[in-house]
């Protein structure tokens, strides 16, 4: 059986997702990841949905005029 590297598995989203960070609690998945200027968290009650159906909330953004008020990673 070949336990090598999988594309498909990485492939949550029809967007750019680098950095993904998954995580099933309470009877959904979170899912983040690495955005320019904000962190944003999506939900989905399955793996699948985050394809067509997720819920987004931006759970923080730097002020404009701060120094991480871009490239945040």
């Amino acid at each position: 059986m070949d336990y090598g590297y999988n594309s498909a598995l990485l492939s949550l989203t029809p967007h750019s997702t680098p950095d993904p960070f998954c995580v099933y609690a309470n009877g959904f998945f979170y899912l983040t990841y690495t955005t320019n200027d904000h962190i944003q968290i999506w939900r989905v009650k399955n793996l699948q949905d985050f394809m067509t159906t997720r819920a987004k909330t931006i759970v923080w953004r730097p002020r404009p005029d701060s120094d991480v008020s871009f490239v945040v990673f």
